[in-house]
């Protein structure tokens, strides 16, 4: 790929982050500019501080100083952009992946192309990781792992953010309304009875058929640094040592502490049963359209 637009779309708690630094330290050397979409904004339960970005409409993008310093790579006769997309601007199923199209259209003409990239989690590390990082204290777990049912295929599909900004927002509008009914009021304590309102609808499932194929590459978290350089020597990194750079620190070290964090918080039997019942579909996705690399 010599030139054209990588577009790395990061699902919470699968390394995402980890494979950010790689990109973001390595691109420079590489010729490559990079552009971050996410920019926390620290009011509670805003996950952008850029508004801009939160529109499903790529046009309203331009507002934004972030998206600008995109545009002037994209305008270049041979543009070399790396995209870090996390939890901002809507994720692709949400009409992005369409926009986006046209815009491998501009850059084909060009004689370059759209790559899009991300990292899929099996679901019961996935959740083991979320568990410790939010502390979820027990008496509230059974109601939280199914608030979070196929959190990835939904953070492909629809990318909203719900409850504490951790659920896809479609995934649990009915669930929250069959709560009010029955005279619940937070989802954080939802009966048994309701937590299927938060599966993923056959027309998600279908919707993350179509879309995922448009990846041209879906690794795994278990896998993660040759991954990294694996979308490093897309970039051009032939000239890079495999061996001893830089950039296998950073991978070593996040993927160290995301071993010592799984390492601190063991599933117990009952966890592996609700995760077996609320995340059927991210195992689907999980095992057929991700890859060792």
């Amino acid at each position: 790929m010599s030139c054209g637009l990588l577009w790395f779309e990061h699902i919470a708690k699968t390394g995402g982050g980890a494979i950010k630094q790689v990109l973001q330290h390595q691109s420079p050397k590489l010729g490559w500019s990079f552009i971050d979409l996410f920019v926390p904004s620290r009011k509670k339960g805003v996950n952008c501080k850029e508004p801009n970005l939160t529109h499903t409409d790529m046009r309203h993008w331009s507002g934004s100083r972030i998206w600008r310093r995109a545009l002037l790579e994209l305008k270049k006769p041979l543009p070399r952009l790396v995209v870090h997309r996390h939890l901002c601007p809507p994720g692709l199923g949400a009409g992005l992946l369409e926009q986006l199209e046209v815009l491998n259209a501009t850059l084909a003409r060009k004689g370059c192309r759209l790559m899009l990239a991300t990292v899929l989690r099996e679901p019961h590390t996935w959740m083991q990781s979320m568990l410790s990082w939010t502390h979820i204290p027990r008496s509230r777990q059974r109601s939280f792992i199914a608030q979070s049912s196929d959190f990835q295929l939904k953070a492909i599909v629809l990318s909203r953010g719900g409850p504490s900004g951790l659920v896809a927002r479609e995934g649990v509008v009915q669930a929250e309304a069959n709560a009010k009914l029955a005279g619940i009021v937070t989802p954080d304590v939802l009966p048994f009875n309701l937590t299927a309102s938060f599966l993923a609808t056959p027309d998600m499932v279908s919707r993350a058929e179509w879309l995922m194929p448009q990846f041209w590459m879906v690794g795994r978290t278990d896998n993660l640094t040759s991954f990294a350089w694996a979308l490093l020597v897309q970039m051009g990194a032939k000239a890079l040592a495999a061996n001893g750079s830089g950039w296998q620190v950073w991978m070593r070290s996040g993927v160290h502490s995301s071993k010592e964090v799984l390492n601190r918080y063991k599933l117990q039997d009952v966890h592996r049963f609700w995760i077996a019942q609320h995340f059927v579909a991210d195992s689907w996705l999980y095992s057929r359209f991700s890859h060792p690399y």
